[in-house]
This record gives C-alpha cells, sequence and structure tokens, in this order.
C-alpha cells in the first residue's frame, strides 16, 4: 500500500513541475538519490528528493537531508538538489544546501 501512496506523491509532483514548464523524469531503483529530476532550458536543474508523512518537517528525514547535503558539498551535482515532502495534503518543500535544508514554500496539492 506504502508504493501505491509515493506513486501518487511522485506524479503530483511530476504535474506540479509540468505545469511550471518543466521537463521531469522519474528515476527508477530502490537505492536512488533522487525520485525526479526536472529541467527547463540549459540553465534549470532540479534533483528532488520526495517524501511523504503525516507529519510535516524534515526532522524525521534527518538522515537523508544530511546525505543530501553531502553532495551538494562536494559539489557533485550539475543543479540544485530538493526535499519535498507531502504531508496532509500540503507540499512542503525544501532547498538543500551544504548545511541543511532550507524551507522553500508550503503549498496546498494542485
Amino acid at each position: 500500500m506504502q508504493q501505491k501512496y509515493d506513486r501518487i506523491a511522485y506524479s503530483l509532483a511530476q504535474r506540479l513541475l509540468r505545469t511550471d514548464g518543466y521537463i521531469v523524469e522519474k528515476t527508477t531503483g530502490h537505492i536512488s538519490l533522487f525520485n525526479l529530476i526536472a529541467w527547463k532550458g540549459t540553465n534549470e536543474i532540479r534533483f528532488i528528493r520526495i517524501r511523504r508523512s503525516r507529519k510535516p518537517g524534515v526532522d524525521q528525514f534527518n538522515k537523508e537531508i544530511v546525505n543530501l547535503a553531502d553532495l551538494v558539498k562536494i559539489r557533485s551535482i550539475p543543479g540544485v538538489v530538493e526535499f519535498w515532502l507531502l504531508s496532509t495534503h500540503q507540499w512542503y518543500r525544501y532547498l538543500i544546501l551544504e548545511g541543511g535544508a532550507v524551507p522553500l514554500e508550503i503549498g496546498e496539492i494542485k
């Protein structure tokens, strides 16, 4: 059942990005660091990790945030890294920086 809800979250995120003009590809595999890669033109690339939870906030995903921040530190990603959390029909989006996650915005599911 969890996989069904994960697929729904991925689909909702893809729809939001495509509505905003991005080309979106879903990654595959259980060990993939990102769930979606989205780009607009040649200058705007987003690597997105998507999770869902009943509780808002990224504290419960601290290990994942640290792993993503480590990638940003060594500058091995040619774009921005984001963490999106779907919780209680809201998106909580975070930009991953060298020191951790910074909230971007909160938005209703469209």
